[in-house]
């Protein structure tokens, strides 16, 4: 089955399965959360063991990166209360628009642009 991912998740990658655009692997936060996911909705990072008594592998980013990893989780629950709503499609829109601008942000950091 589908591995959920959210904006800055570190997954722990299994399995390529090749030719068909797909990784296995479990969630680094929750082993138990296992499946697939999209090669093209993940990017690549050198990993390293954390030492763990369960072996969990989180993934190297500079500190900002998760700080707005955890500002997009945040602002995506307020964005849907709006968009939910339905009665205020400013505010959808300027979320939305804060939102977009954060992500383009964390891509140039990631990609040390």
């Amino acid at each position: 089955h589908e591995l959920s991912l959210l904006i800055g998740d570190s997954l722990c990658m299994t399995e390529e399965c090749v030719g068909r655009g797909w990784y296995r692997g479990y969630s680094s936060r929750c082993r138990s959360k296992k499946g697939i996911f999209p090669v093209g909705y993940v990017h690549i990072r050198e990993c390293t063991d954390s030492s763990t008594p369960v072996g969990v592998v989180y993934a190297k980013e500079e500190p900002i990166t998760r700080d707005v990893a955890d500002v997009l989780r945040e602002w995506g629950e307020v964005w849907k209360a709006f968009f939910l709503r339905g009665k205020d499609v400013q505010k959808v829109l300027a979320v939305q628009a804060g939102m977009l601008q954060l992500i383009k942000w964390r891509r140039d950091i990631l990609l040390g642009s």
